[in-house]
C-alpha cells in the first residue's frame, strides 16, 4: 500500500511516498536498500554488471557530495534479467510501470521518465516473483518543478507472511531545488575504505568506499601469497560514495576457494587494506 510521509527540515517542507515494486521468495535473488545521503539531487541511471554467478542492477545518483552508487538487486538464477536506463538534463525518474507478459512469459518492470518515456530494467518469468506499478503523474507536467515527486531511493521489507522479500521505491519532492541544503551541514568526504560486508562471506560481499575528488581508483583482491586474484575496480571515478557487489570470483569469473584474502583500495596516494574470509 502506498504511504505518504510528510517531513520537515530547516527551510524545506517536503513529503515522500513509497510502495513495493518487486518481490521474491527465491534464495538466489537478493534485494538491497539504497538511500543516498545527503538526499539525492537526482538519480541519474540504472546500470548492470556481473560478478561471479551474479548479475547485478545498481543505481547511480548525484548528491551534494558527488556521486553515490549501490546495488539494489542481484540474481544468480535463470528466468530473471536486468537492464540499464538513464536520464539526461532536467529529466527525472518518476516511477515504475509493469508490462507483459510477452510471448515467452516474461513480465517487465519499466522505469518511467518525467517526459513519459519508459525503459525496462527488469524482466522475470519466475514463479514466486512479483512486480508492481508505482507511478505519480507530474502536476504540472514539467520535468523540473520542485513540488513534483521524483525517485529518491529504495528500501527493503520482509519476508512477509507469504515469504516474499520486497524492494520498495521511494519518491520524494526533495532533491529538485537548491534550497534543500540550506541549514543542513553535509560532512566532508574523505578517502576511506568504509566497509566490507558480509565478512566472513559465503556467496558475496559488498565493498563501500569514498573519494573526495575525481581520480583513478583501484580495488584489487590478493591471496595470502600476494598474488592478484581479482581486479574489482580499475578506472577513473568522480568524487562520491560507492558501494559495489563482489561475487567472490577471480579474474576468469570462477569462484575463489575458501580462505583468507586481502582487499586493497588505492585512490591517488591513499591506500587501505581490509582482510576478508571466504567460507562457503
Amino acid at each position: 500500500m502506498k504511504k505518504i510521509i510528510p517531513i520537515l527540515i530547516p527551510y524545506v517542507l517536503f513529503s515522500q511516498i513509497q510502495d513495493t515494486i518487486f518481490g521474491s521468495k527465491w534464495e538466489g535473488i537478493k534485494v538491497q536498500e539504497f538511500i543516498p545521503s545527503p538526499s539525492p539531487i537526482k538519480i541519474d541511471s540504472f546500470r548492470t554488471y556481473t560478478s561471479g554467478e551474479w548479475v547485478i542492477l545498481s543505481v547511480y545518483a548525484t548528491t551534494g557530495q558527488g556521486i553515490a552508487s549501490g546495488d539494489i538487486l542481484s540474481a544468480k538464477i535463470s528466468g530473471i534479467s536486468v537492464d540499464s536506463a538513464k536520464v539526461a538534463g532536467n529529466i527525472r525518474f518518476k516511477g515504475f510501470k509493469v508490462s507483459g507478459p510477452d510471448q515467452e512469459g516474461y513480465v517487465y518492470l519499466n522505469i518511467v521518465r518525467a517526459n513519459g518515456t519508459t525503459k525496462p530494467i527488469l524482466r522475470t518469468k519466475l514463479a514466486e516473483t512479483k512486480v508492481d506499478s508505482f507511478y505519480v503523474t507530474p502536476n504540472p507536467p514539467d520535468t523540473f518543478y520542485q513540488f513534483n515527486y521524483h525517485l529518491k531511493g529504495f528500501s527493503v521489507a520482509g519476508p512477509d507472511q507469504n515469504g516474499y522479500v520486497w524492494l520498495i521505491a521511494i519518491l520524494s519532492t526533495i532533491g529538485t531545488f537548491s534550497s534543500k541544503s540550506e541549514g543542513i551541514k553535509i560532512p566532508d568526504l574523505k578517502f576511506e575504505l568504509k566497509e566490507v560486508s558480509p565478512n566472513p562471506a559465503k556467496e558475496f560481499t559488498r565493498i563501500t568506499y569514498s573519494i573526495p575528488e575525481d581520480l583513478y581508483v583501484k580495488i584489487y583482491v590478493y591471496d595470502k601469497t600476494g598474488k592478484i586474484v581479482k581486479r574489482i575496480v580499475d578506472k577513473y571515478e568522480r568524487k562520491g560514495i560507492y558501494r559495489i557487489f563482489w561475487g567472490l570470483c577471480d579474474e576468469n569469473n570462477n569462484l575463489l576457494p575458501d580462505g583468507e584474502y586481502f582487499i586493497k583500495f588505492e585512490a591517488g596516494k591513499f591506500k587501505s587494506v581490509k582482510k576478508i574470509l571466504i567460507l562457503k
